[in-house]
């Protein structure tokens, strides 16, 4: 559902490949979380290209557009996806550049208009570990709060390796998350392998996560970022929850015995 694939010319809208997953999820009675919204990545060239001054036009339609078709069948949005830069400051995309740091809180305004029942997320990664990116979602959240933005929740990506052991930072960003009254998603995690990396590590990161999230009343999903390592983007380091072959790993297991004992 990014904009490149749905929109890539102007006025001109594809629609299979999306509705195509949302029917088979529906046909499944399966959730689907839309990705992403507003990005400054995976962007057609018309938008890159265009005038500044007409971006919001722009961004308003494609959000407008995209939760009206999939209002009955898509629940959770990423709507504003990676705005923030490794230190905490916005970051100077296309959507920086026309409206400023109000671009942020016009998706989600927007969003709202376009999808009331929907919740509404911002999601980013390295803000689950304590740091200037984290320190700059705090900042930004605190804006939003203040502007009475309409955001639902935060998704942490979570993209991890098997040596990662910041349990108590990702609980204590947790925390500060809910108290703000946001849910928590974990949206994106996967955990990489490096040499002289086990599985047996690599489980032990999967079910500190959940044990996290599980301790955390606020958080409300865990997403893999995929689930075989056949067709993970961090496919040589082996980062997901099944073998090429589909085989549970470790991980799987992991994540299986804690849900069931929970």
């Amino acid at each position: 559902m990014k904009w490149d694939a749905l929109n890539p010319v102007p006025g001109h809208y594809r629609w299979a490949d999306a509705d195509n997953i949302v029917a088979w999820a529906k046909a499944n009675d399966l959730d689907v979380h839309g990705h992403t919204l507003v990005w400054y990545a995976q962007i057609p060239t018309w938008i890159r290209e265009s005038a500044p001054t007409l971006r919001e036009g722009h961004m308003r339609e494609f959000i407008d557009r995209v939760l009206a078709r999939y209002a009955d069948d898509v629940t959770v949005w990423d709507v504003v996806n990676e705005a923030l830069e490794e230190d905490g400051t916005l970051r100077d995309s296309v959507w920086q550049q026309a409206m400023g740091p109000a671009h942020i809180d016009i998706a989600f305004r927007q969003a709202r208009l376009s999808a009331p029942d929907a919740t509404l997320l911002y999601n980013d990664y390295d803000i689950a570990e304590a740091g200037p990116k984290a320190e700059g979602l705090h900042r930004l959240l605190a804006d939003m709060d203040a502007a009475d933005t309409p955001l639902d929740g935060v998704g942490f990506q979570m993209h991890l390796t098997a040596s990662f052991d910041a349990f108590d930072e990702v609980a204590e960003n947790f925390r500060r998350v809910a108290e703000l009254g946001l849910g928590i998603w974990i949206t994106e995690l996967d955990v990489a392998m490096d040499a002289g990396d086990t599985e047996a590590m690599q489980a032990a990161v999967y079910r500190g996560v959940l044990d996290v999230c599980l301790a955390e009343p606020a958080c409300k999903a865990l997403q893999t970022w995929g689930f075989t390592d056949r067709y993970s983007w961090r496919k040589p380091r082996t980062p997901l929850i099944l073998d090429p072959d589909y085989r549970p790993k470790p991980a799987y297991l992991a994540l299986q015995e804690r849900l069931a004992g929970n």
